[in-house]
């Protein structure tokens, strides 16, 4: 009977834990952004847009599991210049039960840029990727972008 009785209050414990799991921390990407040469700034009347994307292009996202929103809603992670001329863009770190869609420690992501609707070429860092740090961890990553098209040449 003591058996069955400490089994039953420690299935209980355990569930009662992980109702109250905490959600990760995310992982968070920032630095500045310069176009053709010329940092943006917070003062810029573009709307700028930066995303960190997973490498097939897909959002990161997270579930809102708090009290008044019951739906789960996913929300991507996005960021405009701010304070100190700078972007800062949180990746939601992956949880089975919390984070479905969050991405990794050690996983490549992709940047992008948008500014008035129309996305940029990255060249700095090389195509846009990063790796995710992990969870509560910064990695600064300063973005060097172009409004040109990429060209590519082929020999004839």
């Amino acid at each position: 009977m003591i058996n069955k009785t400490l089994l039953f209050l420690l299935c209980f414990l355990i569930g009662a834990f992980n109702a109250y799991a905490v959600v990760p921390q995310p992982y968070t990407v920032y630095g500045t952004l310069t176009v053709d040469g010329v940092q943006v700034t917070s003062s810029s009347d573009d709307e700028v847009l930066i995303e960190v994307l997973a490498a097939d292009g897909s959002q990161f996202t997270h579930t809102d599991n708090t009290p008044d929103d019951s739906s789960d809603n996913p929300h991507a992670e996005t960021s405009e210049i701010g304070n100190g001329d700078m972007y800062s863009v949180s990746v939601p770190i992956y949880e089975s039960n919390d984070q479905p869609e969050g991405a990794t420690e050690g996983e490549s992501a992709v940047l992008k840029v948008t500014i008035n609707g129309s996305e940029l070429n990255i060249t700095s860092p090389i195509d846009g990727t990063i790796t995710i740090g992990s969870s509560t961890e910064f990695g600064e990553v300063n973005i060097s972008a172009s409004t040109a098209p990429e060209i590519n040449v082929s020999p004839v």
